[in-house]
């Protein structure tokens, strides 16, 4: 989390940045912010806005980009709880026929590469 980076800070805001970024990851396929060197993707990752997941991948349900656009605000204040995010993703999960069915989709796609871990 940036907080971590710039003052050591640790806590459940950066738990939940850091599934933020788990998220917007799996989401878009590809890294939160793709960088040459290491030390240029935390300097990114202390100081530049991702792109958000609705741009990236257009199709994205706006509740399940909306909660990881807020677990990746860079103040940890302004980020969601973990017991909320929680919530809005199980909420969206058990309700939304597309989402299974992506889930479903992916899995079935990964199958070969799972079966070989």
């Amino acid at each position: 989390a940036p907080e971590s980076l710039r003052a050591g800070v640790r806590g459940e805001a950066g738990a939940v940045f850091g599934l933020g970024v788990l998220l917007h990851e799996l989401l878009a396929g590809k890294p939160l912010f793709d960088q040459a060197s290491a030390l240029l993707t935390l300097k990114s990752l202390a100081h530049d806005t991702p792109a958000p997941l609705a741009w990236l991948v257009p199709g994205t349900p706006l509740p399940v980009a909306a909660c990881a656009q807020a677990m990746l605000d860079r103040d940890p204040l302004r980020r969601p709880q973990l017991a909320a995010v929680t919530r809005e993703l199980s909420s969206f999960a058990s309700t939304s026929e597309e989402w299974k069915a992506r889930a479903v989709a992916a899995t079935s796609e990964d199958a070969p590469f799972l079966a070989r871990l």
